[in-house]
């Protein structure tokens, strides 16, 4: 197989950002729009996207010569992407030098990884409750750090909040935050540049951290930069759920999840002036439970990493 150079890993990187920035810049002309109009125009865009892709990966395997034997859920977890170091398992897809979409000789249809997630539902909630439960403990920890944060003093966020006032222009916020911005953003970073670079690199360590590290970069732009924190820890959750389960849709799932609770945030109930500041009654007890938080979540996740076994779990001996 041909070498994956330096030059195809940059090309990578730089198309999935500028596909991610242009179709968002897209998705948010709809604070411009009219919020009943808006909800129909993050509806299209969002459908757009999706379709463009769809077809391009439905082309790249009618390009493969012919169709490999699906493997195991077992297998799937282990090794979900073709190795570099092994021509042979490129056998039965399409020749890498007849994917050139964004430089990448990986074929796309194989990068995006469109099939089912190949783990359980309860897998999967599982998944969401530990990295919900981690990233809550992540989040005190930075309001202790940095104190009490006002979003409104980034220029987009006030954009933001004077939109969804009115409850239609909520609802297409809600639309582009929880459903759209996930599916364009896990297709780009954790389909064709995660899974290309695990590839190029040999393994997904490398890669899940370099495009979680561009994905915190592209989410630049809050009041303080420690909020960079955010972002950089679910592009490793999410590129984690994609490569456990071997399936796009678990990252989707998770981003949506993780958004569309941020999305509630938006909406002042006055919940938030009848419960006090946890930090500002203990510092110190905050600091204790984030951590507790921290570390059940975690634990979580290491279970959640665990091999399939073959054949279902094992039994024991008597």
């Amino acid at each position: 197989m041909t070498p994956i150079r330096w030059s195809e890993n940059l090309g990578v990187a730089l198309g999935a950002a500028l596909l991610v920035a242009l179709t968002n810049l897209t998705v948010f002309l709809f604070f411009q729009l009219p919020p009943a109009v808006g909800i129909l125009w993050v509806l299209a865009v969002g459908a757009a996207f999706l379709g463009w892709h769809l077809w391009a990966a439905r082309r790249s395997a009618a390009a493969a010569p012919s169709e490999p034997a699906a493997p195991s859920v077992a297998a799937q977890a282990r090794d979900p992407l073709p190795s570099q170091a092994d021509p042979t398992e490129w056998e039965g897809t399409a020749a890498p030098e007849s994917s050139s979409r964004f430089g990448s000789s990986v074929p796309l249809h194989i990068r995006l990884r469109l099939r089912r997630p190949g783990r359980s539902g309860w897998w999967l909630s599982g998944m969401v409750l530990a990295t919900l439960v981690f990233m809550f403990g992540v989040a005190q920890i930075i309001q202790l750090v940095t104190g009490p944060m006002d979003m409104g003093d980034a220029p987009f966020f006030r954009s933001v909040l004077a939109y969804v006032e009115d409850p239609l222009g909520w609802l297409a916020f809600a639309l582009a935050a929880a459903v759209v911005i996930p599916v364009v953003e896990e297709f780009a970073f954790r389909g064709r540049m995660q899974a290309h670079l695990e590839v190029a690199w040999g393994g997904p360590v490398a890669a899940v951290l370099a495009t979680s590290a561009l994905f915190a970069v592209m989410h630049a732009g809050g009041p303080h930069p420690l909020l960079l924190v955010v972002p950089l820890l679910m592009g490793v959750f999410c590129g984690a759920a994609v490569i456990l389960t071997g399936s796009i849709w678990s990252g989707v799932l998770l981003h949506g999840i993780w958004n569309g609770l941020m999305t509630l945030g938006t909406r002042t109930t006055g919940l938030e002036e009848a419960i006090p500041d946890p930090a500002e009654v203990s510092p110190t007890a905050t600091l204790i439970w984030s951590v507790a938080m921290i570390l059940l979540g975690a634990a979580g996740w290491i279970q959640l990493a665990r091999p399939v076994p073959e054949g279902g779990p094992p039994r024991t001996e008597v």
